[in-house]
């Protein structure tokens, strides 16, 4: 990610269980700081489409929301994703946010 992160940043990453989005729950809500301390201090943002391991899953990121201050920098971030096996093409995108 290109994207500079404002150091009080939040992040957010949401899991959703199916294409239709019956059901989401928060993995992590909390500042960029401890977000860094979990995945690594070098962790800069994550771009749709990118994967990685949650507990022993294999996930997706599907969707991205960021809002920016006046600067430019992200002042929040959530990440919606779920089961890499999800067809990208049947997922409910509006119900994600």
């Amino acid at each position: 990610m290109s994207d500079e992160f404002k150091s009080a940043a939040t992040i957010k990453v949401i899991y959703f269980v199916d294409e239709e989005v019956k059901s989401k729950r928060t993995v992590f809500n909390g500042s960029l700081e401890k977000w860094r301390t979990e995945v690594g201090e070098n962790w800069n943002g994550f771009e749709e489409g990118d994967r990685f391991l949650l507990n022993k899953d294999k996930v997706r990121v599907f969707s991205i929301s960021e809002t920016f201050d006046p600067e430019g920098k992200i002042t929040q971030a959530i990440y919606n994703i779920s089961s890499m096996s999800l067809n990208p093409n049947r997922i409910q995108y509006n119900k994600l946010n």
